[in-house]
């Protein structure tokens, strides 16, 4: 299996995911199926791997997001895209955690 790096924002969009999930006490399977009838196919197993992303040491079978996902899981969430993107206050620290330097992109 390939080795998948993933950036700072990669890893927000996986904790995003995962808390918002939760959040609205959706099961991987529930988000699969809200996915599904949203007309995007993503099994448990794929949003497992996306999830997965979120953990700063993962880089084996984890699952980038691409856009058409992107805005698929933002829909079925009920955020805009541009908010799995951004860093939620309490995710932070487990987004950034191996990041690196962060980057200002606001100017």
């Amino acid at each position: 299996m390939s080795r998948i790096e993933f950036g700072r924002t990669g890893r927000v969009v996986a904790v995003n995911v995962r808390r918002l999930r939760r959040e609205r006490g959706l099961s991987l399977r529930g988000l699969a199926e809200a996915l599904e009838r949203h007309g995007r196919h993503l099994g448990e197993d794929a949003l497992g791997k996306i999830e997965k992303g979120a953990r700063a040491d993962a880089c084996e079978g984890v699952r980038r997001v691409d856009v058409d996902d992107l805005t698929a899981l933002a829909a079925v969430l009920e955020v805009m895209p541009a908010d799995l993107l951004r860093p939620h206050a309490e995710g932070r620290k487990a987004a950034e955690s191996g990041a690196g330097k962060r980057v200002r992109s606001d100017g």
